[in-house]
């Protein structure tokens, strides 16, 4: 396997930590939350008002978008 390795060197969080505490801070120090909206859309007919999609996964009312 270390033929295949170009550097070997430990890059994150680096030789700078020493011990749980440091862990720690840089887990802190680097950790987001991200939330992502996530809902349903209805899947119908063009004459149905609750429709949002076709059965093809087609946004009604734009070109080109699919979900």
């Amino acid at each position: 396997m270390q033929q295949f390795l170009v550097d070997t060197e430990k890059k994150f969080p680096g030789r700078l930590v020493q011990n749980d505490d440091d862990i720690i801070s840089i887990i802190k120090q680097s950790y987001h939350i991200t939330n992502y909206g996530s809902c349903t859309a209805a899947m119908g007919r063009p004459e149905n008002p609750m429709a949002v999609v076709d059965a093809q996964a087609r946004v009604y009312g734009q070109f080109y978008l699919m979900i």
